[in-house]
């Protein structure tokens, strides 16, 4: 369910454009950067705010992959799949973020600190392996480097760098 305030911020986004469809993405983004997921209910409310269909609200937020509707962690990583990860080491630096993180099963960590997307490429595939922590990016990873990364953030230390 949207906040009182964040259905204010909606109807000032809504202002801001001639046509209502076009209050869409910059409506999503808020609401995911308020509450860091969109579930259902917040689509069905953007529908009735905008005025659009549930249909095409749900969409264009399950199109785009910076919408997630279940809650991430406090540090979110994307982990690139792609070949030129692959040979470099991907799934070997995916299982020690997992181990170090607790991610055993499942895509967050048993504290919430942490979340974890495996995404077919980062477009990074020059300096591979690569994570994204919180949409920051991280190349040329070793073992060594992601038990520094992940350490850094459960001491709090920013995003890893």
């Amino acid at each position: 369910m949207l906040t009182d305030a964040q259905c204010r911020q909606v109807k000032e986004i809504i202002g801001r454009f001639p046509h209502r469809r076009s209050a869409l993405l910059p409506a999503l983004h808020l609401i995911q950067h308020e509450k860091g997921h969109i579930d259902g209910d917040d689509l069905k409310e953007l529908s009735a705010l905008l005025k659009l269909p549930v249909s095409e609200v749900f969409s264009v937020a399950t199109f785009y992959h910076m919408f997630t509707d279940s809650p991430r962690g406090r540090y979110h990583i994307k982990a690139c799949r792609h070949m030129s990860c692959s040979r470099r080491g991907a799934e070997d630096i995916l299982a020690k973020i997992r181990e170090k993180t607790g991610m055993e099963k499942g895509n967050i960590s048993p504290d919430g600190l942490f979340s974890l997307e495996q995404v077919d490429c980062l477009g990074y595939c020059d300096h591979s392996p690569v994570i994204s922590v919180n949409d920051r990016f991280i190349e040329g990873l070793s073992m060594k480097r992601v038990d520094e990364i992940v350490e850094s953030m459960m001491r709090g230390g920013g995003d890893g760098e």
